[in-house]
């Protein structure tokens, strides 16, 4: 290091930038004495000032020591192999059958890993069989609620077509009396007697009472598939 800084101190060194100067070009760092300009030997441009070139063992030196320990290792790699087993057959043999054990110890953990993989992918499988078993038997049919049988009278069933629909049920002078079902074909007004003017449409049909072509009460089914009560009460 010493040597180093007093060489420092006796000379500089530095790049020609002159792209014409052979110096230039071949990027060679020219050793200038301290005392003298520091310009180009070649061009006599002046030169730009860099660090002193490395020497052979600091550019190349890691490399050496790195080869130099490689191959004591692979020196010392040979002469345990070369060498006798203290309990009979070479130490090559000793150290291949290690490497052959190490590799099937490896393929049993290999092999172990996959069958371990494998039943949990089966006890997935039975887990979710399992899971749907369970929810179909939870599920119940859904079925259609039963619409309500049309409600006669006890002393007529007959159907009697109207101006303005059909009636099954009983008849009294000439009018729906009694229990029974009124299915409009027009619309109409379900009873001029209704406080709401409520009229039924085309297909929509009555369940309830009657008495002398007048609606006492019912129930009202309409084709937007809804249902309301009908109260009205009897005439007079």
């Amino acid at each position: 290091m010493a040597s180093n800084r007093n060489e420092h101190l006796r000379y500089r060194y530095g790049i020609c930038l002159n792209d014409s100067c052979e110096k230039c070009k071949s990027k060679e760092a020219q050793q200038i004495p301290a005392r003298k300009d520091l310009v180009c030997e070649s061009c006599g441009k002046p030169l730009r000032e860099c660090p002193p070139p490395k020497s052979f063992v600091q550019k190349y030196g890691k490399y050496i020591g790195i080869g130099v320990a490689a191959v004591v290792i692979i020196g010392g790699i040979a002469t345990y192999c070369l060498l006798p087993s203290k309990n009979g057959g070479s130490a090559e043999t000793h150290v291949a059958d290690s490497i052959v054990d190490s590799i099937s110890e490896a393929m049993n953990d290999s092999l172990r890993a996959k069958a371990y993989a494998d039943s949990v992918k089966i006890a997935k499988a039975d887990s979710i069989l399992l899971v749907a078993e369970n929810a179909k038997d939870e599920v119940k049919p859904q079925t259609t609620p039963a619409q309500p049988k049309p409600q006669t009278s006890a002393s007529s069933s007959s159907s009697h077509r109207l101006s303005y629909g059909t009636w099954n049920g009983g008849m009294k002078n000439g009018q729906p009396h009694g229990n029974g079902t009124m299915t409009y074909s027009t619309s109409r007004t379900i009873d001029s007697r209704d406080p709401k003017g409520r009229v039924a449409q085309p297909g929509e049909y009555i369940v309830g009472e009657w008495d002398n072509g007048h609606l006492v009460q019912g129930r009202w089914f309409k084709n937007d598939g809804s249902k309301e009560a009908v109260i009205i009460g009897k005439v007079g």
